[in-house]
């Protein structure tokens, strides 16, 4: 009883900050508001003289108190045009915009996008702007992912975020497909004057999809020459209570200038078993095989193994408690000396979450 009222009158608290009135807000036809707070501290064995966890992008700082994110996001229906926009700030979304040349301001909108929906063309939607990428199972938004930290495959082997024009279509029952012409990995503003383009395709069914997404074209600054190329392809496995699961394979490639090639792949899968409407535990596995070094600056072959348990303490509030760890088959985790680096690193974490939600 306690709790209960406690998390409603800081719920009540939050959406006061933002100037959102509760009574009027269930009048927003059409429209949906989205707030997510994000803190949490990490302690890292190896005590790193760096002071950051190593490979583990987003929640870097080692055994400190952090602000990974806060966002807000505005989202009307498409009737048949609408938009989706995302206002935030943090420590997360200066690192996915780190290698950004867009102007720094981009870096404080992690998506804006419009979407058209034409009612001639039967489901076909537009949408043109900034948006995260089609490849992998997580998302940026950390309440939207089983585990609190992010995977190897979302941090290195896949991009964040595109600008350009995405769109989709059913073509079956169970079939849906796509594609987008789109500015390149993780920047607004072009670094060349080539495209890249990206056809997508999922199959799904009520407790089973099957996603597909190949990025290909010239990545590189100043230059339309040596392309890069990603396959992603995703199957997840949603039963229902209490087992759900996923696979995620990602191979990618760069031909570089002198006519060599840098390519890396990995593999990753987890399990997210709900034990009761407010605990579940969700184990992780995962190889990448970073070949050339070109993702992670070291030839090297990362893995990891993560257990995640999460309390929902009550509507809009959960606690995730997360104990990783990572390995390589070289010295590339900073030691607790200066200039010393050793194979593996462990780390347990402690990550907040507030979220709340208003839609008609």
């Amino acid at each position: 009883m306690t709790m209960g009222i406690a998390c409603r009158i800081a719920g009540m608290l939050i959406l006061g900050l933002l100037g959102i009135n509760p009574a009027r807000a269930q009048g927003l036809e059409k429209w949906r508001i989205d707030g997510l707070i994000d803190g949490y501290y990490s302690w890292n064995q190896n005590r790193p003289f760096t002071g950051e966890n190593q490979w583990i992008l987003f929640d870097t700082s080692a055994n400190s108190w952090s602000l990974s994110l806060a966002r807000l996001a505005i989202d009307r229906d498409t009737d048949p045009m609408g938009f989706h926009v995302e206002i935030g700030a943090g420590h997360t979304y200066e690192l996915m915009n780190s290698f950004d040349s867009a102007p720094h301001v981009m870096q404080y909108f992690p998506q804006a996008y419009i979407k058209w929906k034409p009612a001639f063309l039967k489901g076909l939607q537009l949408d043109f702007g900034k948006f995260y990428t089609s490849t992998g199972v997580e998302v940026l938004d950390t309440d939207q992912n089983w585990n609190y930290s992010r995977s190897l495959l979302f941090s290195w082997a896949q991009p964040a975020y595109h600008f350009g024009l995405r769109t989709s279509i059913p073509i079956a029952k169970h079939f849906t497909v796509g594609v987008q012409v789109i500015n390149g990995w993780n920047n607004v503003r072009d670094n060349n004057s080539g495209k890249t383009v990206g056809p997508t395709a999922t199959f799904s069914w009520t407790h089973l999809s099957w996603t597909n997404v190949y990025y290909f074209g010239p990545e590189k600054t100043g230059t339309n020459q040596g392309w890069r190329h990603l396959y992603d392809t995703a199957l997840l496995v949603t039963p229902g209570m209490p087992v759900s699961f996923y696979v995620n394979f990602d191979y990618g490639a760069e031909r570089t200038l002198d006519g060599g090639k840098n390519q890396w792949v990995g593999i990753g899968s987890a399990a997210h078993v709900i034990a009761s409407p407010s605990f579940s535990v969700t184990p992780r596995v995962e190889w990448f095989f970073d070949s050339d070094g070109f993702a992670t600056g070291n030839e090297q072959k990362l893995k990891e193994a993560t257990l995640t348990a999460e309390w929902k303490l009550c509507r809009g509030f959960a606690s995730r408690l997360e104990f990783r760890r990572d390995w390589s088959d070289r010295a590339t985790f900073p030691g607790d000396r200066m200039g010393e680096l050793v194979k593996s690193q462990n780390t347990l974490s402690l990550g907040l979450l507030a979220t709340f939600s208003i839609k008609r």
